[in-house]
C-alpha cells in the first residue's frame, strides 16, 4: 500500500478534476545524501513494524469514546488582551505519567501534569504567540509568530531552552518531527518549507517559495508517516512534497472549500484529513488521490459554517478528533460523528487523544486547556 503511494507521487500522467500535475521543482538545496540514506531507513523500518502492528488491547471503544466527560480544566495563560488564548497543544506519555503542553498568545509554553493536576513548567523565551509545539523524550520543540523555533530539554521539573531556530522569514505555521528524532520540516507564511537540524540549529535545505500556490504562504503542515513526503495547505489546496529532492509533487484540490487550517496523516500511511474553513472535514486516500474519500459534515448542519481548526487522529489511527467550535470526535471509516464535547466558550484551537484514545486534550481562545476521560 505505501509502495502504491510512492509509485502515484512518480507518476505524470495522473489526471482528474481534484488533482492538478504540477511541473516538478527542485530545490537548490536538496537534502544530502546522507539524510537521504536515513530516510530510507526508517522508512523500511517503519513499514516494517506496522505489518506486525496490532489494534491496542486496551483501546477504548466507540461506546467508552461515545461516553467521553470532561475531568479537569486549567487557566495557565495570560492570554493577553481582546479574544486571545491558547494556541496549540502536544500530548506525552513518560514514565507512566501524562503530559500536556501548551503554547499560548501570551508567547508562553506550558506543561500540565495530568495525573496530579499540577503545573510542572513554564517556559519563556519566545516574543509572539506561540503556533504550534511537539513534546517527545525530554525534548519539546515550539515554533512562534516570531519566527523562531526554539528547542527546550528538561532537567527535573524544568525545561531550558538549548537551541534557537530561524528557519523562516515569517511566522512558523507549523512543524513535524521526522522519525529519526533530530530533524524537522517546518511551514512558514512565507511560503517556504524548512528542512532543519535542531540538535545542530541549522536549516539543512529550504524549498525556493516560488511556485504560485505557495507564494500566497502555507497555514499547516502534515508529515508523513514513514517521513519521506510532507503536505502544506496553501489557499485551500494541498501542496504535496518529497522531501528527500525538496521538491513539490503533486497539488490537491480546487480551493472551493476554503483555506486550509490543518492537516493529519493516519498511522495506515495512506489516510488523510483536512480541516477547512468552511467546516468541512474532507478524507483523502492517497492510493486513489484523484479524488476525495469521504467528506465528514456535522450533525448539525447549522454548524457547517463553524471554521475547522485542528484535525488529529488517535495514535492507532481508529478515530478521529476535530476542532471547531466544539470537539467532534469521529468513527471516520464509518463517517459518523461517535459524540460532541462542548463545554469550551470559545472557538477550540487544537486537539489530542492520549493514550489508547482513554482521554483526550483539547484547548481553546477561551484561554484554557481541559481534560476529557472516556467512560
Amino acid at each position: 500500500e505505501r509502495d502504491s503511494l510512492r509509485k502515484i507521487l512518480r507518476d505524470k500522467g495522473m489526471q482528474g478534476s481534484e488533482v492538478a500535475e504540477t511541473d516538478i521543482e527542485t530545490s537548490d538545496e536538496a537534502l544530502p545524501q546522507s539524510i537521504v540514506e536515513e530516510i530510507d531507513v526508517n522508512m523500511k523500518r517503519l513499514k516494517g513494524d506496522r505489518l506486525r502492528r496490532e489494534v491496542p488491547h486496551n483501546l477504548a471503544s466507540r461506546d467508552e469514546i461515545k461516553a467521553t466527560v470532561e475531568v479537569d480544566s486549567v487557566n495557565s495563560h495570560s492570554g493577553g488582551t481582546g479574544n486571545n488564548g491558547v494556541l496549540c497543544l502536544d500530548v506525552l506519555e513518560r514514565d507512566g505519567t501524562s503530559f500536556v503542553f501548551t503554547g499560548g498568545s501570551d508567547a508562553r509554553a506550558m506543561c500540565y501534569d495530568v495525573t496530579s493536576r499540577t503545573t510542572r513548567a513554564a517556559m519563556v523565551g519566545h516574543t509572539r504567540p506561540i503556533r504550534c509545539i511537539k513534546a517527545f523524550d525530554d525534548m519539546l520543540l515550539t515554533g512562534s509568530d516570531d519566527s523562531t523555533i526554539r528547542a527546550w530539554r528538561a532537567s527535573g521539573a524544568a525545561y531550558s531552552s538549548v537551541r534557537v531556530m530561524k528557519p523562516h522569514q515569517g511566522s512558523i505555521v507549523g512543524f513535524n518531527v521526522l522519525p529519526s528524532r533530530r530533524h524537522i520540516v517546518s511551514a512558514g507564511s512565507d511560503g517556504k518549507v524548512s528542512f532543519t537540524d535542531f540538535e545542530q540549529g541549522f536549516t539543512v535545505a529550504q524549498t525556493d517559495g516560488g511556485h504560485g500556490d505557495s507564494a500566497a504562504g502555507f497555514s499547516c503542515i502534515g508529515l508523513h508517516p514513514d517521513g519521506y513526503m510532507c503536505v502544506t495547505g496553501s489557499v485551500g489546496k494541498l501542496l504535496i512534497w518529497d522531501l528527500k529532492q525538496m521538491s513539490l509533487r503533486l497539488t490537491v484540490g480546487d480551493g472551493s472549500e476554503g483555506s486550509l487550517a490543518s492537516v493529519s496523516f493516519n498511522e495506515d500511511g495512506y489516510t488523510m484529513a483536512a480541516g477547512y474553513s468552511s467546516g468541512i472535514t474532507r478524507l483523502y486516500d492517497f492510493r486513489k488521490v484523484d479524488k476525495p474519500l469521504k467528506d465528514l459534515v456535522p450533525y448539525d448542519l447549522s454548524q457547517k459554517s463553524n471554521p475547522c481548526n485542528r484535525v488529529a487522529f488517535s495514535d492507532d489511527g481508529t478515530y478521529l478528533s476535530v476542532a471547531s467550535n466544539v470537539v467532534r470526535l469521529w468513527d471516520w471509516k464509518a463517517g459518523s460523528e461517535i459524540t460532541t464535547l462542548s463545554t469550551h466558550s470559545g472557538p477550540v484551537t487544537d486537539v489530542r487523544f492520549g493514550k489508547d484514545a482513554r482521554w483526550l486534550a483539547s484547548c481553546s481562545l477561551d484561554k484554557t486547556l481541559r481534560i476529557f476521560k472516556a467512560e
